[in-house]
C-alpha cells in the first residue's frame, strides 16, 4: 500500500531511515521501553523493505527477466547476512553463561579467563552461578 501511494523509492528510503532510527534507539537505550521502541522501528523498517524492494527489483529488471530474476535476487540475497552470522558464530566461543546452564563449569571458567584476560575470575564465576540458581528457582516457582 505504501509503495502505491508514495512510490517504491521513497518507501525504500523510509525503510532505511526506520531501520537506522531503530538501531540508534537500541544503541542508546537506557531502559526496556526504549528497547521496545527501537525494536518496533527496526521491525517497521524491515517490513517496509520486504514489501518495497522486491517490487522495485521486479519493475526495473529487463523485460525478459521480470518476475523470474527479481524475486530470486531479493529473496536469495538473504543468504548474505545468514552466512555472515553462521561464519561469525563458528569463530566465536560459547558464552560462560551458556556453558554453566549446560553444566560445563570448567569450560565456563576457562572461557571467562580467556575473555577477561586476568588470572582470577572466581568472583564473576560465582556471580554467574548464583544468577543461574535464582533463575532456576524462578522457573521452578512458575511451573
Amino acid at each position: 500500500m505504501a509503495t502505491r501511494k508514495y512510490g517504491r523509492r521513497p518507501t525504500m528510503m523510509t525503510s532505511g531511515l526506520l531501520f537506522a532510527a531503530g538501531a540508534i534507539v537500541n544503541g542508546l537505550a537506557m531502559n526496556v521501553p526504549m528497547l521496545i521502541i527501537g525494536r518496533l522501528l527496526l521491525g517497521f523498517g524491515i517490513g517496509c523493505a520486504n514489501q518495497s524492494v522486491p517490487i522495485y527489483l521486479s519493475e526495473v529488471a529487463p523485460y525478459k527477466y521480470r518476475g523470474e530474476m527479481a524475486w530470486r535476487l531479493s529473496l536469495g540475497g538473504a543468504i548474505v547476512p545468514g552466512l555472515i552470522i553462521f561464519i561469525g558464530s563458528c569463530l566465536l566461543p560459547d558464552t560462560p553463561n551458556s556453558e554453566i546452564e549446560r553444566g560445563n563449569y570448567d569450560r565456563a571458567k576457562e572461557q571467562l579467563l580467556k575473555l577477561r584476560k586476568v588470572d582470577n575470575v572466581d568472583e564473576e564465576f560465582n556471580d554467574l552461578l548464583s544468577r543461574l540458581v535464582r533463575k532456576q528457582n524462578w522457573s521452578n516457582m512458575l511451573g
